[in-house]
């Protein structure tokens, strides 16, 4: 049975350390307001003017005591250093206890380059922030292409969004995720399951990674019908395995498969 996994991720936090929320229409298609942020380094950012010189600007929102913030940040630097002559990223704690010398130490801690500091009232009056990590994703054009409450589930995950925006033909986008897991009887997750996700005109094939994520980013809400085509050994699928719809909102999902060896 397919379901929108809330109650699983509390355990799959523990296990990794990262959540996935719930990702939400918020903000996403309108003008971000303009904000300027304090830094640990002493200097501030100020969104206008680094939309002059980058593609996409990401606003992370988090708590220093935030377990799938921590989770995330390693994931967002490696794409940070692949990407960021064309991108920034802007980490900023809202949890009035974080200090300026708290998150120094937390961005030490972290082993992160891009710029952190303190959420101030202008995002905090005009960003809902109902849980740690939000994210926004910004494009070059001010807009929010992307909001959602909770951790990206992985690296890949995170750089399919924001290569989604940047380049010289880009017009301007919002983007929706579909993020699948697999999962066994005992609640482990399955790698390299093949995924059929078709809309009424075409079908894609994608694989689970071998944390048993596999995620579709399309431009646009999408209704898919989803089925897992076929299991690493050791696997079976459900007599009763059917196409499920999912969409056309972003959302996790799960679909459940059978370890033959229990």
């Amino acid at each position: 049975m397919i379901k929108k996994i809330f109650a699983i991720l509390c355990v799959l936090c523990l296990m990794a350390g990262v959540a996935g929320c719930a990702c939400a229409d918020g903000l996403q298609g309108q003008a971000m307001p303009d904000f300027t942020a304090e830094l640990t380094d002493g200097t501030t950012v100020t969104l206008s003017e680094l939309l002059k010189t980058k593609e996409v600007v990401v606003l992370n929102i988090f708590a220093t005591w935030c377990g799938p913030c921590q989770g995330e940040f390693p994931e967002m630097e490696t794409v940070y250093q692949q990407h960021k002559d064309k991108m920034e990223i802007v980490a900023l704690s809202a949890y009035s206890e974080d200090d300026m010398d708290t998150l120094r130490r937390f961005k030490e801690e972290m082993g992160v380059t891009f710029p952190m500091g303190q959420a101030g009232a202008d995002i905090i009056s005009n960003v809902e922030i109902p849980g740690y990590p939000t994210t926004l994703v910004i494009d070059r054009n001010g807009q929010v292409a992307y909001y959602c409450v909770g951790a990206f589930v992985n690296g890949a995950a995170f750089e399919a969004i924001v290569t989604r925006l940047m380049g010289d033909d880009y017009t301007g986008k919002q983007l929706w995720v579909y993020t699948v897991f697999v999962a066994d009887q005992m609640v482990e997750l399955v790698p390299n399951a093949n995924i059929q996700f078709c809309t009424d005109t075409m079908c894609t094939i994608l694989n689970t990674g071998e944390d048993g994520f596999v995620f579709l980013v399309a431009e646009a809400p999408t209704e898919y019908h989803i089925k897992v085509l076929s299991v690493p050994e050791g696997y079976s699928l459900s007599e009763n395995d059917q196409e499920y719809a999912i969409g056309p909102e972003s959302g996790w999902f799960q679909l459940d498969v059978y370890k033959s060896s229990i």
